[in-house]
């Protein structure tokens, strides 16, 4: 049985950077910030296949279908393409997660993809769905090796920060890139919403090789693994 989650936007920053040296810079900048305190946690990889038809009938119809496999667990992910409006990030979204096997498929669970899908959407769709997932197959897998740490403070703040090397493969166009990405999520309470902004505002400032986005990993796979013209 799935679930829907609400992920919050508004107390997460994304950035790409230069390379990854960029990390170690990030990593050495005790004296800069002297009151924050950088812990290792982890060393993981993460991988997210994108399901769509020959003819990409589940994103003209603005659903993204994935299956992510997050160490010892997976679960399919259901979201809809327009958490962006116009140029403006909306706080945040909501994601349909069902738990699966390592090993399953989309047919394995296919009446609960159809359910979260049609939960999900208040518009009422023509489309067949169970013949729509018979036809899918990975066109896009992004593979994630992330490096964890927390960020605290002596006034109680407390953040997630990722080292990611994200390679993507786009399975349609036969394009391949990798990037190097920084994430940072906020874990401690709305309290420390201005030390959040404080935090990430000296980061910027301090190490100029990190370059806010506001695009997914999914978006970014798109626009930089299509075939130019």
């Amino acid at each position: 049985m799935g679930k829907f989650e609400i992920l919050k936007l508004d107390n997460k920053k994304s950035y790409t950077l230069f390379s990854k040296k960029s990390f170690k810079k990030i990593l050495n900048l005790d004296n800069e910030l002297p009151q924050y305190e950088f812990i290792p946690i982890c060393k993981k990889k993460v991988q997210e296949i994108f399901y769509d038809s020959e003819n990409n009938l589940l994103k003209s119809a603005g659903i993204i279908l994935s299956k992510v496999i997050d160490i010892n667990k997976a679960y399919f992910k259901i979201e809809r393409e327009d958490y962006l409006i116009g140029k403006k990030l909306v706080n945040e979204k909501k994601v349909y997660i069902h738990s699966i096997g390592i090993n399953d498929t989309i047919l394995d669970h296919s009446m609960f993809l159809i359910e979260g899908i049609t939960s999900m959407f208040s518009t009422k769709f023509n489309i067949d769905f169970e013949n729509i997932l018979k036809m899918v197959f990975p066109n896009l897998i992004i593979e994630n090796k992330i490096e964890e740490y927390k960020i605290l403070s002596g006034k109680g703040f407390k953040a997630q920060m990722n080292f990611e090397q994200v390679k993507f493969n786009n399975y349609s166009t036969k394009i391949k890139k990798t990037i190097e990405m920084l994430t940072i999520q906020q874990l401690s309470t709305d309290l420390h919403d201005d030390e959040f902004r404080k935090f990430v505002s000296e980061l910027e400032k301090d190490c100029k090789e990190i370059i806010p986005t506001e695009e997914s990993k999914y978006k970014i796979a798109l626009r930089i693994t299509q075939k130019q013209i």
